[in-house]
Parts: C-alpha cells; structure tokens; sequence
C-alpha cells in the first residue's frame, strides 16, 4: 500500500547527518494536492505562513465528513510525524498551539483508527500539557489531550501505563547529553534566514521548553505504574548536571528545583538526590536565585527541604563559600530568604560552633540587608517576620546561649527597623 507520506526524520536522537533535511522531513502524498501545499508551508521560515496553513488545515478538518475516515487518515498519518518533530520546538507559540489543537481535532475524530499513532503523538502533547513558556499552549495541549482521552482515568492509564514507554523514552531523551541547543535545531530544520542573534534566542528558548518540561515530568514518572518501585530509567538519569554551567539558565534552574522537591520531600530517590546534589551544585541553585523571582520561589522550598532532611548544615560547617553565598543571596533579596528559619533550626540541631556563630553574626544580619535589595524582593513585613521567626530560634535554643549579647543586638537592630519604617 503505497503510504500517504514520506519522513526523512521523525524522531529525537536522530545523529545531526540525518537531520541536515529536517525542514522537508515531511511531505504529504495524500489525494489532496491542497493540502500537500499545506504541508509544505508548514516548513517555511516564516510564522505568519505557517500559522496560516495550519489555520486552514484545522478547518478543513472541521468542516470534513466524520464518515470520510480515510480522508482524515491521509491527514493525520503525516501530520504525527510533522507533530513529533515539531510541537516542542517551533518558536511560535501560536504554532505550538494550533499544533496541539490539530492533533487532538484528528486523533477524536478517528477514535479507534488513530490509535496507532499515538506513541508518535503522545510525548509532545504530553509535555507541552505540562510545561510551556505560553499559557495558551499548555490549555491547548491540555484540550487536546481531553479530546483524545475524555475520561480522566483512561488518560492516566494512557499515559502512565500504556503508552508509558515512548512518553518515558522522550524524558530521558530531552535530559540526555545528547540532547543539545544544536542538535533540536537540526531536528526544527533551522538553518539561516534569521539574524544571529534572533537564532541565538529562538535556539535558547527551544531548549528551555524541551528540557523544563522534561524536568517537570520527572516525578510524575520516578515511579513505575501500581508499584513502590522506583523506575530505574529515572533513577539512571543525570538530570542535576542542569544546576551547573554549560546547562544552567535561570528557566531551567527553576525548572530543576520544581523537578527535585517532590523526588525529595516523598521520599522518591532520597538517597540518590542527597548523593548528588553536593556542595558545588548547591552553590549553583543559590546563585542562580539572586534577583530571580520565579527561580527563588522553586530554589527556596527544594533548599528548605534539604535543611530539614539533610546534611546541609554540615555543608555549611565545612564550607566558608557556602557560608558567604548564603548570606550574599539572602541579602539580595531572594525567595530564598524564606527558608531561613528551617535552616536556623537545622543548625541548632547540628550545634557546631562554626555555624552558631556564623549564623549570629552574619546569616541574621543579611536577613535585614534584604531590606534593601531591588525589587522583585520579599516585602518588609515579610522581612520582619522571617528575621522574628529566627530570633525565636536562636534566643529560646541553649546552644546560643554564648551569645547572648549578639543576640540582644539582634532584637535592638530589629526594633531599630521597626521604629524607622
């Protein structure tokens, strides 16, 4: 049976040789010359024109016969392979979206037919429901998925259970060293017709959105189905190295933040993130949190955690660098700050003199230099309370007793503040 269309590349991990075609990995040999022309226009440079020929096809998808199943087929055989390879990464949002609402348009109205292609549609469609740096995309991909999928327990069972293995393949894929800025550019097709640094952007973002919601799929599969097992995939993956340099951005870093919390705090592969997260990747998720609002809040409930449950406050007994960036982010005014108290606490707990006094005589200090960090920045009173909070600590803990004259410096310098503001 002759096949509706012809694919150079459909799949991620693809070597870069493959990929050199990528814009015309798919052509449309369906009945309908027409909508061949699509096809084509859905690898032009240009957005307008491919968010025109995606627009049109949704509407001769709309308006076709829902009798007419092979018609429907000859479209949604080649456009699952243009989807794949496309969904995650082209730069448009408004492309992303109409992507995600095509896809979900077919696949309902062939029902049982289109079954066979959803191990190629489900890792995209997935992920963009997860994570995309467009509102509108994720509720697109979302819709979609509901269109497919009506009933919430079968799309669970769809996506963590049936179809689990190629959703779980593309993860591990995304956070591979494989995966890099260049090699999804290959796979897009980018190649020119932009200015350097346009591309530089467009490739940067691409990443992002790949990775981060690859990251934030993570937990949802550390697990595998109707077990207490851990999936040894997940268990497997590097995915920390994105706290460090060539791979950190503040995107993913929050992206990776949002990614360990839930692996740590329930208990999901305690040992292996206590393991790996070490002193330089802390540093890392630190620094990158200064003057980022949307990082800080990520970064500071996954560093609470690792207060709590951790040996963090040995880490800060050993390492006067971690000691100083510590206090340099709090007083910069990051989210941060909040888990301050739960380290205060540990560092009771740990009574190492080194951090009794560092946290006295430099860690509360900073907490009040945050006062004064540019804006986006916790508000006063949340300032105040935050510093308040660890007083209680270190002035009801015995272990502090030595410095109790610091300690009433402290009160002094807080009601200091109070009267000034």
């Amino acid at each position: 049976m002759l096949t509706s269309y012809v694919v150079d590349v459909i799949r991620y991990g693809a070597s870069s040789s493959q990929n050199s075609a990528a814009m015309a990995a798919v052509v449309y040999c369906g009945p309908d010359p027409s909508v061949g022309q699509l096809f084509r226009k859905f690898g032009k440079k240009d957005s307008l024109t491919r968010m025109k020929a995606y627009e049109e096809l949704r509407s001769r998808v709309e308006d076709s016969d829902e009798t007419d199943s092979n018609g429907l087929a000859s479209i949604l055989e080649p456009f699952a392979a243009h989807y794949r390879r496309s969904a995650l990464l082209d730069p448009d949002w408004r492309c992303r979206a109409a992507m995600h609402s095509i896809v979900g348009l077919l696949v309902s109205r062939l029902k049982r037919d289109a079954m066979r292609y959803i191990p190629d549609i489900l890792p995209s469609l997935y992920l963009a429901a997860l994570y995309d740096t467009h509102y509108e995309v994720c509720r697109s991909a979302s819709a979609a998925l509901a269109m497919i999928f009506p009933h919430q327990n079968k799309r669970k069972m769809a996506i963590y259970d049936k179809f689990r293995d190629p959703v779980r393949k593309e993860i591990c894929w995304l956070l591979s060293s494989e995966c890099t800025m260049q090699e999804l550019d290959e796979i897009f097709g980018c190649s020119g017709g932009a200015s350097k640094a346009d591309a530089s952007d467009e490739s940067e973002g691409r990443y992002d959105r790949a990775v981060c919601a690859a990251l934030t799929a993570v937990p949802k599969f550390a697990m595998m189905p109707n077990t207490n097992t851990a999936d040894p995939a997940i268990v497997s993956m590097d995915f920390i190295h994105f706290a460090l340099p060539p791979y950190r951005s503040s995107v993913r870093t929050a992206a990776l933040a949002r990614c360990l919390l839930p692996l740590f705090s329930e208990g999901i592969l305690r040992s292996k993130v206590e393991h790996e997260v070490d002193l330089e990747k802390i540093l890392a998720l630190l620094t990158a949190t200064q003057g980022d609002l949307t990082v800080g809040a990520a970064t500071a409930q996954f560093i609470q955690v690792l207060a709590e449950d951790s040996d963090l406050c040995d880490k800060l007994g050993s390492s006067r660098k971690l000691r100083q960036t510590l206090c340099k982010t709090v007083a910069s005014g990051s989210k941060i700050i909040k888990s301050i108290p739960t380290i205060m606490r540990g560092i009771a707990r740990n009574g190492e003199e080194v951090v009794l006094k560092y946290s006295v005589e430099e860690l509360m200090p900073s907490i009040l230099r945050a006062l004064g960090a540019p804006q986006p920045a916790p508000p006063p009173r949340a300032v105040y309370q935050i510093f308040a909070e660890c007083l209680g600590v270190i002035s009801t803990d015995t272990k502090f007793s030595q410095y109790k004259n610091e300690i009433i410096d402290l009160f002094a310098e807080l009601a200091r503040h109070f009267i000034n503001s």
